[in-house]
């Protein structure tokens, strides 16, 4: 009796230490119940008390982390990132075994470590009470919240923030050789030929900026690899698109195509949809952004309004369907004005 009550002290009063495996290698731990854990919710900069994304996996909440409980500061330094506050994601599926919870966690393990700066990084992950949990470096918001704070480079062309620019194209370029990492084939742990890998849910609540040591005004990385996934070569262009459980204003038109089959083609797709935005941004702030969406409105093809990128067309009997960008996006017409150059 005075042994189990010793143990179950010791846990509440111990808190787990988390570290990091060989070359940075994520390690499971499986948490006993009353287990006291490092960290304490956060209260952010904008008064936030706990700050929750729930996502279609699984919820995602920042914690300010105990620095002498955990080994990710070498990697976390290496990255450029700060290491006071963590991100949890706690899946929806309480199974540990469920196939689509080891499918996020395969892709998440493929890109982890110093993989690649712009692509999202896993430090551990942990079942407590038969729940999967995976801790990742705490960004400070998404892009969407970062286009509604910060004003686009060239809002004011009275004032164009040239710096501001440059750092932007940076970021972009950054975020496209993201991308094609993820893309294109690659040979690690187990795998007996090169796996192509697929994000499948690109849009900007996946699209996280952090602060950084290395870079001023921080970094933008990819996020969530949920319902991501790897082909070999043969398969890799082969995946039904109905099968695919998108993000309805981001995904592509091979979604809504009858045996339409998905690529990696469909996240260019995404991310160029993301990008059309983020010129909105750039040249009027997120108020553009927020009339651009609005433009985008129209009836889909049952008759419901959506602002989905493309329009899709019944051309009749024999003929089929017809699918192509959306004609406001054509004609759109953003603001021109004249800038400086010799500021560039």
């Amino acid at each position: 009796m005075q042994k189990d009550y010793f143990n179950i002290n010791q846990l509440r009063s111990s808190p787990r230490f988390f570290a990091l495996g060989e070359d940075y290698e994520a390690q499971h731990y499986d948490i006993p119940k009353g287990q006291m854990l490092p960290w304490v919710l956060c209260r952010d900069s904008y008064g936030v008390h706990e700050e929750t994304l729930s996502g279609g996996c699984g919820e995602v909440v920042k914690y300010r982390i105990d620095s002498e409980s955990h080994g990710f500061s070498p990697l976390l330094e290496k990255l450029g990132f700060y290491n006071s506050f963590v991100a949890v994601k706690s899946l929806k599926n309480t199974n540990r075994k469920n196939g689509t919870s080891n499918k996020e966690l395969k892709m998440l393990k493929r890109f982890s470590g110093l993989n690649h700066p712009n692509i999202i990084t896993l430090l551990a992950t942990y079942t407590l009470n038969n729940r999967l949990h995976f801790i990742f470096p705490a960004a400070e918001y998404d892009l969407l919240m970062y286009w509604k704070i910060h004003p686009g480079p060239l809002v004011n062309p009275a004032s164009a923030n040239r710096e501001g620019l440059l750092w932007l194209s940076g970021q972009i370029r950054d975020l496209l050789a993201a991308l094609v990492h993820i893309h294109q084939g690659q040979k690690i742990h187990l795998d007996t030929e090169a796996m192509f890998g697929r994000h499948g849910d690109i849009k900007p609540a996946n699209i996280l900026w952090f602060r950084s040591r290395k870079e001023k005004r921080g970094v933008f990385v990819v996020s969530d690899f949920g319902i991501a996934d790897a082909h070999k070569e043969e398969t890799r262009s082969i995946i039904p698109g109905a099968d695919l459980p998108v993000t309805p204003r981001y995904r592509a038109p091979e979604c809504d195509i009858r045996d339409g089959q998905i690529s990696r083609a469909y996240d260019v797709w995404s991310l160029g949809c993301v990008l059309l935005e983020m010129t909105c941004w750039i040249l009027g702030a997120n108020e553009l952004r927020e009339r651009f969406k609005e433009i985008l409105v129209s009836p889909y093809i049952t008759g419901v309004k959506t602002d989905i990128y493309f329009d899709i067309h019944w051309l009749g009997p024999g003929e089929g369907y017809r699918l192509w960008v959306k004609e406001q996006i054509v004609k759109v017409s953003l603001p021109t004005q004249e800038f400086d150059t010799n500021s560039f």
